[in-house]
């Protein structure tokens, strides 16, 4: 197996986003993902962070939500990198699976107070999404949803 390199993954992966190259952007992610399967010693904290937020700046919600989930799986159980699953998810519609991850997210004792307030902001948007999709905006749950929001 060829030694994986963070940075030059990094920089062919923004090239590719930032190029509107879905296909290429598909492809690295795909390499990371499958990367992460076998990798042994854990994924740079930092690089991780970098690889979500170039997907998140060009809107690649479904890459970002795949990307996310195996770092998560490769032990990358960091909160940035949760709350950008979370929001990949919420921006692909998945509204309940991203609340329930941020509720949770919430729960943690090592959330510094600037996370903690994009957590706050990223529930707010959930729950105003579940009162504006809502048919009829009467019923209690859609109400608690915009008192929530």
């Amino acid at each position: 197996m060829a030694k994986f390199h963070e940075k030059e993954f990094t920089g062919a992966l923004r090239t590719a986003v930032d190029t509107y190259n879905k296909t290429e952007a598909a492809r690295c992610c795909d390499e990371l993902i499958a990367h992460l399967r076998g990798r042994i010693d854990s994924y740079p904290v930092t690089d991780a962070k970098e690889v979500l937020s170039i997907l998140r700046k060009k809107r690649h919600f479904d890459l970002m939500a795949r990307v996310a989930d195996a770092f998560l799986r490769a032990g990358l159980n960091v909160p940035q990198i949760r709350r950008q699953y979370a929001q990949s998810l919420l921006d692909m519609g998945n509204v309940s699976a991203a609340m329930d991850v941020l509720e949770h997210l919430l729960e943690r004792r090592d959330i510094e107070p600037s996370e903690s307030a994009e957590i706050k902001g990223l529930l707010g948007r959930g729950y105003k999404q579940i009162y504006v999709d809502a048919d009829n905006n009467r019923p209690a749950q859609n109400q608690e949803a915009l008192r929530k929001a």
